[in-house]
């Protein structure tokens, strides 16, 4: 099974969960959905680090474009723009919110990606900065930015 499929799966199976969960809870089961993907973020965001300090490199923006854990090649359409300590990232598609759109589970998948990305930059670097510009649900694209944290900063934690 390719990296799409296994994505699809990952996207169902967390909007099938958050939908049980907020069916049965209503608002405290969303901000239990938030919790989770935010714990679930940080994880990951410090898993990464540990990687990325084992091989002896600064927590910056470009060891967790590097690092990064979920392969972003197949799939998706990205334009990465990168510039001295920062790093833009355009989605124009997301497997992951396809799947949701096309079983008209946006508003489940919209937990994710409030969450998801900010706790793994706070889990990698809390130091550094993430910005989500604008998401697939209200602009039809999905723009992100990152940000090494201010000069002077010490890049590990």
């Amino acid at each position: 099974m390719g990296d799409d499929a296994n994505l699809k799966l990952m996207a169902d199976l967390f909007a099938e969960m958050a939908g049980e969960v907020t069916g049965c809870f209503g608002e405290e089961g969303e901000a239990a959905v938030r919790r989770a993907v935010r714990r679930f973020g940080r994880r990951r965001g410090e898993t990464m680090a540990r990687r990325v300090l084992d091989a002896g490199k600064p927590l910056d923006v470009a060891h967790y474009m590097e690092y990064y854990d979920m392969a972003r090649a197949q799939g998706f359409s990205i334009r990465t723009d990168r510039g001295p300590g920062w790093v833009e990232q355009v989605f124009a598609h997301c497997p992951l919110w396809a799947t949701w759109e096309e079983g008209n589970r946006e508003s489940e998948g919209y937990l994710y990606c409030l969450e998801i990305d900010a706790a793994i930059v706070e889990g990698y670097n809390p130091r550094m900065r993430f910005i989500h510009h604008c998401h697939f649900r209200d602009a039809g694209y999905c723009h992100m930015r990152f940000e090494d944290p201010a000069e002077g900063d010490e890049h590990a934690r």
